[in-house]
């Protein structure tokens, strides 16, 4: 372009042949071209796994998630997966579809980077029984979108999840279908809840648990700093305090997986609504301290996030724990989090009760969010 060479990067885009590989194969090719060292997978690669997995497998034979998954095991990449058909059938997973929808999983995979599957059946009078998977890679982002604010006002009157997420403001994902081509925007909510089938969330390297599940541990630690958060004088954290209330549930969070060097590069560049940047000695500390990895959930608010693709700060949390969802404190997963005016490291969590020590931050407004 006028004499100047420029590169932009993609994601691999194949098609199905009905020979030796379909939908699922091309689906896995796609993403795994972005993560494994030899930066492409072969088919009669997936075939021999698929074959191992289930020998009665031959191909062009569809693949299912008892091929998926030991495929994605062998290549050694974490994930994440519901398989709703499966699910639904026992009592204790029968609401699967309501409690686990696809689109957040999706959403997960994508906003950490790794991406995700989405297998789904056909609809209408003469539609086949088989079914289709596709990649998904990267999403848009509409400030405009009405669904956020009338969720809440209209259609969930009361029965507040007690945050906001970011999900709300995509409009669609990005990814390719082989039947038509590269780089399409599907709908978020276009595939009808009972039409999915089987989602993958891919995590980055040694990741133990999800996206989803980050984001909600967030949100419980979130709700053990209110009272520490009440105290503040500052107007970001008074807006915060009445955000975060159970009245009101209207604080934003978005939750990404990103590498230690790019968060202390983020927080070293960073400057808040008001010019102040984090001290250098903190920043030091923090990538001596800090883990390889981290899940970082953004703390923002409705009028801000949209708008301006600000935050407040974050909440830090050890990808490389195992934990119990049912005691999330207990298990060093939380690192820290950095708010307006004020750091929270966690002293005790004794009884399952968390408790906090303060330290002041630099930062005391509003600032940019991470970008990936």
């Amino acid at each position: 372009v006028g004499d100047n060479i420029h590169e932009i990067k993609g994601v691999l885009y194949a098609q199905q042949n009905g020979l030796n590989k379909v939908c699922a194969h091309v689906a896995l090719r796609s993403l795994l071209s972005r993560r494994i060292p030899a930066g492409d997978v072969s088919y009669a690669e997936i075939n021999r796994l698929a074959k191992q997995a289930d020998p009665k497998y031959a191909p062009p034979g569809g693949l299912g998630p008892r091929h998926i998954r030991p495929i994605l095991r062998h290549f050694k990449v974490p994930f994440r997966d519901i398989d709703y058909d499966d699910l639904e059938k026992k009592p204790a997973t029968k609401d699967i579809r309501k409690t686990h929808p696809f689109q957040k999983f999706v959403y997960a995979g994508i906003e950490s980077g790794c991406g995700a599957l989405l297998g789904f059946s056909m609809a209408g009078p003469k539609a086949p029984v088989e079914r289709h998977i596709i990649p998904f890679y990267g999403h848009t982002f509409n400030k405009d979108t009405w669904v956020p604010d009338a969720d809440i006002a209209y259609f969930n009157v009361g029965g507040g999840l007690g945050y906001v997420q970011s999900e709300s403001w995509t409009s669609s994902f990005l990814g390719h279908d082989d039947n038509f081509g590269p780089n399409l925007c599907i709908p978020r909510l276009y595939i009808f809840p009972g039409k999915a089938d089987y989602v993958v969330e891919l995590l980055h390297d040694q990741v133990k648990y999800s996206g989803v599940q980050a984001e909600a541990v967030s949100l419980l630690f979130l709700d053990s700093l209110r009272p520490h958060i009440a105290k503040s004088e500052n107007p970001w954290m008074v807006r915060l305090t009445k955000a975060a209330s159970s009245e009101v549930s209207r604080v934003v969070l978005r939750t990404v997986c990103i590498s230690r060097s790019a968060y202390i590069q983020h927080v070293r560049d960073e400057k808040d609504w008001h010019g102040r940047q984090e001290l250098p000695e903190l920043v030091d500390v923090l990538g001596k301290v800090l883990p390889t990895m981290l899940w970082v959930a953004e703390v923002s608010l409705p009028h801000v996030f949209p708008a301006t693709e600000n935050k407040l700060g974050e909440i830090l949390l050890n990808p490389f724990v195992s934990f119990d969802p049912q005691k999330p404190f207990n298990c060093g997963i939380f690192i820290l989090a950095r708010l307006p005016g004020c750091l929270y490291l966690l002293k005790s969590h004794a009884d399952g009760s968390p408790d906090f020590i303060e330290t002041p931050s630099n930062c005391v407004s509003r600032r940019p969010l991470l970008r990936i």
